[in-house]
């Protein structure tokens, strides 16, 4: 789960969302099954805390003790204080919260500047409308523009295009394994954006989890005197470095 998707979550259970955006992140549950178990998971452990009854003042003493990192302290700062809990729920909490925390925390975070966006095929079929696979791309649907995309590269396996755009969107919707190998095939194609898709491919290794995979790639990136994504990889791996 995203620091996004969390921060969500964790304003919809307060009641602090506005109508739009709680629709916008039911219709993201909706679609992200894995999505959806976390936020089952959120919520039952939200409404456990609740059933139980507490003091706040522990919460300052415990995350003292802990000496959690600031960011993350904050963060369970924020997810204690929607409910009053006993000192030994508290201990139990914070020290969940604080593993949930350090497994989910990405191994990079990119700018928007970063992230991969879907390559457009209008010029090329010289249409003038956005197909349905664009659409819902654009309307953060990704799992129903994953599908669309691949369903396209399966009927036409000539159109990299398809097949890029089916990355992008299986990284968007956080299917690493998806994504991983659509950009692999991607980048060791012919295809105008192979560069972009190698990039990729390393991000879609890290945020899965395969870090020394990952940072090969990032690597092999920023060691090509002409590669178009050196200076991005190399900044990935100085963030990598300083984590």
């Amino acid at each position: 789960m995203s620091t996004q998707d969390f921060e969500q979550l964790r304003l919809m259970y307060n009641g602090r969302l506005s109508t739009k955006e709680a629709n916008v992140l039911k219709q993201k549950i909706a679609e992200d099954s894995t999505l959806r178990e976390e936020a089952n998971d959120f919520w039952a452990l939200m409404h456990q805390i609740k059933a139980i009854d507490p003091t706040r003042k522990k919460i300052s003493e415990i995350l003292a003790k802990n000496a959690l990192p600031t960011h993350q302290a904050g963060r369970v700062r924020k997810i204690v204080s929607l409910a009053r809990l006993s000192s030994a729920a508290t201990v139990l909490l914070v020290i969940g919260v604080s593993v949930f925390l350090a497994l989910n925390e990405p191994p990079i975070e990119l700018s928007l500047s970063e992230e991969p966006s879907i390559a457009s095929n209008l010029q090329k079929s010289g249409s003038s409308r956005l197909s349905k696979g664009e659409m819902d791309f654009y309307q953060e649907k990704y799992s129903s523009s994953a599908q669309y995309f691949y369903e396209a590269y399966k009927a036409n396996p000539q159109e990299i295009i398809f097949l890029y755009n089916y990355g992008v969107a299986c990284y968007k919707s956080k299917d690493w394994v998806a994504a991983q190998n659509a950009f692999k095939a991607v980048a060791q194609s012919n295809y105008e954006y192979n560069e972009s898709a190698e990039l990729y491919w390393a991000i879609s290794l890290l945020m899965g989890k395969k870090e020394e995979e990952g940072k090969l790639v990032l690597e092999s990136i920023a060691n090509s005197p002409q590669h178009h994504k050196k200076e991005i990889a190399k900044k990935l791996l100085l963030k990598m470095k300083k984590k």
